[in-house]
């Protein structure tokens, strides 16, 4: 990063029409570059290291150099993380806070004012709640594209783990995100409640509308496929014109045209006198 830094014209204007920026290297290096950029330029974004450390010191510096440099323009940001076997392996043997990205480090993002796609690529995912979802979501209302990965990239190397976000948080960001177009992230699926008609409704007394914009769901989740129709009835209250829905399980993926749930889940709530229910298409692809 010094030899970058040291490298660049010292009385000009650094990359004055510098749009699109797409980086891998150390954390250092990216404070560098950022510290060398214009101010209100950069609308993409995507930063790819190999440093394991996750925690909100690692970051700091950076997100707050980004946000200096393009709170009013950022539109896109992908952070990726890639890791070695063997380095993955000892870091998911740590249990240290700061091996995976927590809602705390990514906070100062959540001035990015113009963000509409989000995703976060990591090996080691991060260990979010329903709490940490509702934070995340409320930073950036103008989102079209979230994604915090499905499972584990190792998951065989580690213990089993099962997501602590539950469909409730489904509500959340229903609310929160009136644009998301496509959502993706770790959940259980068979936790939580996820039906409007049960959510607290404001002072005006006025329930939630649904959100129409949705229209592709990829969750993962580590369990069976017997909670997926319940699951898709219960998400097509939330966003009734969503069009494809995948589960994604270390063992297969589940995929299913939510179109197709909504006909068999009206045939359902007619008493079912088809006798079609919706695991008859419930089966790995």
């Amino acid at each position: 990063s010094n030899d970058f830094a040291s490298a660049l014209p010292v009385d000009s204007t650094t990359f004055p029409v510098l749009h699109t920026l797409r980086i891998r290297g150390q954390r250092a290096l990216f404070c560098a570059l950022l510290e060398a950029l214009p101010t209100g330029n950069l609308r993409s974004l995507y930063l790819e290291t190999e440093e394991p450390e996750q925690g909100l010191v690692a970051w700091r510096e950076t997100f707050d150099l980004l946000v200096a440099k393009a709170s009013d323009t950022l539109i896109d940001f992908t952070l990726d993380q890639i890791l070695e076997l063997e380095e993955m392996e000892d870091t998911i043997a740590h249990t240290e806070s700061d091996t995976r990205l927590a809602a705390e480090t990514l906070q100062p993002l959540g001035k990015l004012r113009a963000l509409r796609r989000f995703t976060i690529d990591a090996m080691i995912l991060p260990d979010f709640t329903d709490k940490d979802i509702d934070h995340i979501a409320s930073w950036w209302p103008l989102l079209e594209q979230l994604n915090l990965g499905t499972l584990p990239g190792m998951q065989e190397h580690a213990q089993p783990w099962v997501p602590k976000v539950t469909i409730a948080a489904l509500m959340t960001i229903a609310k929160r995100c009136p644009h998301l177009e496509s959502l993706t992230l770790p959940l259980d699926i068979s936790a939580g409640e996820c039906d409007p008609s049960n959510a607290v409704k404001p002072k005006n007394d006025t329930p939630q509308a649904p959100q129409n914009a949705l229209r592709k769901l990829y969750v993962g989740h580590a369990g069976t496929s017997d909670c997926i129709p319940q699951f898709l009835r219960s998400v097509l209250k939330i966003f009734p014109k969503l069009l494809d829905l995948e589960c994604i399980t270390i063992e297969k993926t589940v995929s299913l045209d939510a179109r197709l749930g909504a006909s068999l889940q009206g045939q359902q709530d007619q008493g079912e006198r088809s006798g079609v229910t919706l695991d008859g298409y419930a089966d790995g692809q």
